[in-house]
């Protein structure tokens, strides 16, 4: 059987070719998070940023897909011991309606912070058609068409009902020739900012850092002449969440849930700084969040970062969609955060550090595991 071709390979300028990139984990990990950020993952829509994964990372092992979309990377007897997962999608929007005058609307189809809709109008938008990629930008019709209580209070007034992406048209034959349809995902421009130091910029950027972190582990993984038992998973549809569970709980995380067998579980994702700025901070290291079941393998990482004199930083609690599913089995699970400062809107900001270092301390546990 043929295998099915790969749609919608979307980037923005900052895309790195892949032939610039040694499969050996040579590339700096800079690099490497701009070619992985370079592509579009909507919830839903994330098999371009796996095949992009896929060719990254060597071919050794045994790769698989679930239902969802979801790839996994096991390394000879990878059941046994520790799977590390990350999430790959993101959140968006789609295209739910037209005007005569040549205007889109908007809806989600995933849940999202109630204030997550505000930062987005004004901004670059990019639509992702069947067989391209649409530039809009997200408008509000001017202030003075509202009534004065919703000027005053601004209450209401950033909302989807209120908002036009304009692409330029003019009437809604001009639409259809672009070949943007109803369904189709709509997200935020990556846009990539080199700011102060290692510092970087950009929407959605704490979340594909881990992604490129755990990338570069694997590469680095796989060309070991050691036997490893770790699992390497990328999730995906991790924004939808499970109907009525309580609490909250990701699909993309319950399915993997069901799929691996692995004793411990690492969860690699972006943790809000802003609200924990007393003890938490941009270039203070990975945060390690000791759940209710952390055990042996918080203990494992809190030594090797000792060892390898890696900044680390703790918190006792953080409310995640991922790690419910695995901890209904009674496993032990943590989750290993990269520091964001402004978390979901387009002025995400990361420190690089941050993500070597979690880089390093991964790479450093995993070739602890390997020794005999």
């Amino acid at each position: 059987m043929r295998k099915k071709k790969r749609k919608r390979l979307f980037c923005i300028p900052l895309f790195v070719s892949l032939l610039s990139f040694s499969l050996f984990g040579a590339q700096d990990l800079e690099a490497l998070l701009q070619s992985l950020y370079a592509v579009y993952a909507p919830c839903g829509g994330e098999e371009n940023l796996a095949g992009l994964i896929e060719q990254k990372v060597l071919p050794k092992g045994e790769w698989k897909k679930d239902n969802l979309g979801s790839i996994y990377l096991s390394l000879e007897d990878g059941e046994g011991y520790t799977a590390c997962l990350v999430p790959m999608d993101e959140v968006g929007y789609i295209v739910s309606g037209k005007t005569t005058d040549g205007y889109l609307r908007l809806d989600r189809i995933v849940p999202a912070d109630s204030y997550n809709d505000t930062f987005h109008p004004g901004h670059p938008m990019l639509i992702l058609t069947e067989t391209s990629s649409v530039s809009a930008v997200l408008a509000l019709p001017s202030l003075h068409i509202f009534p004065r209580s919703q000027r005053d209070s601004l209450e209401g007034l950033f909302s989807l009902e209120n908002f036009f992406l304009d692409i330029g048209a003019s009437e809604e034959e001009d639409i259809k020739k672009r070949g943007v349809r109803l369904l189709d995902p709509v997200l935020p421009v990556h846009d990539w900012s080199v700011l102060a130091g290692k510092k970087r910029a950009g929407y959605g950027l704490g979340k594909r850092a881990c992604c490129a972190v755990l990338v570069q582990t694997a590469c680095k993984t796989v060309v070991s002449t050691a036997s490893s038992d770790a699992t390497f998973v990328w999730m995906a549809q991790t924004c939808f969440y499970h109907r009525s569970s309580r609490p909250r709980t990701s699909i993309g995380a319950l399915r993997s849930s069901r799929i691996l067998k692995n004793e411990k579980i690492l969860i690699l994702e972006a943790v809000p700084v802003n609200e924990n700025a007393d003890f938490l901070s941009l270039g203070g290291g990975p945060i390690l969040v000791q759940g209710r079941q952390s055990g042996a393998l918080a203990t494992s990482l809190q030594e090797m970062a000792k060892e390898g004199n890696i900044p680390l930083q703790h918190l006792d609690f953080f409310s995640s969609s991922l790690t419910p599913p695995f901890e209904k089995d009674s496993r032990d699970v943590i989750v290993l955060g990269i520091p964001v400062k402004f978390s979901g809107t387009p002025a995400e900001v990361i420190d690089l550090g941050d993500a070597e270092a979690m880089a390093g301390l991964l790479e450093g546990f995993l070739a602890k595991r390997r020794q005999p």
